[in-house]
């Protein structure tokens, strides 16, 4: 899989095929994906791709998704304690931004809510008063109740 720009700069589409060179190592290879987003000058593989062109690479970064409900700061913790050497990190899913921009559109969504609302009632009420005295007039001159409306 490899991102748009490096699709582009190179002609290539999903379906075609590539040739990998590393260290004097060739395979060959199928585009059979696009990520969203992506380096120019990089793409993503396989293990078994990268065992092929360079047996002795060893990972220096893993991605997990644990599965919903499982307790992430848990999971890093016992990650470091496996070994000195590890590391891990727990990505926050929510977004500070995102947050924001949802709670100023919902208090902006409920301002407009009750400002429309104030504009119906003043409506009806200067529509009540205004009719008031013509109510009153067609009720002097013998109007009932039935043919109001």
């Amino acid at each position: 899989m490899a991102g748009p720009a490096f699709l582009t700069q190179r002609g290539l589409k999903i379906g075609d095929r590539v040739t990998l060179e590393l260290n004097g190592r060739k395979i060959n290879a199928t585009v059979v994906g696009q990520l969203i987003e992506g380096d120019a000058r990089a793409l993503e593989a396989t293990w078994q791709t990268l065992a092929q062109l360079a047996p002795d690479a060893h990972a220096t970064e893993y991605t997990v998704r644990l599965a919903p409900g499982a307790d992430a700061h848990a999971y890093a913790e016992a990650v470091e304690a496996i070994g000195p050497g590890l590391r891990a990190s727990v990505l926050d899913s929510g977004n500070a931004g995102t947050t924001t921009v949802v709670t100023f559109s919902t208090v902006f969504t409920v301002l407009l809510t009750l400002v429309a609302s104030l504009g119906v009632f003043n409506t009806v009420l200067l529509n009540t008063r205004e009719r008031r005295r013509d109510l009153g007039m067609l009720k002097s001159i013998g109007m009932t109740p039935d043919r109001w409306w």
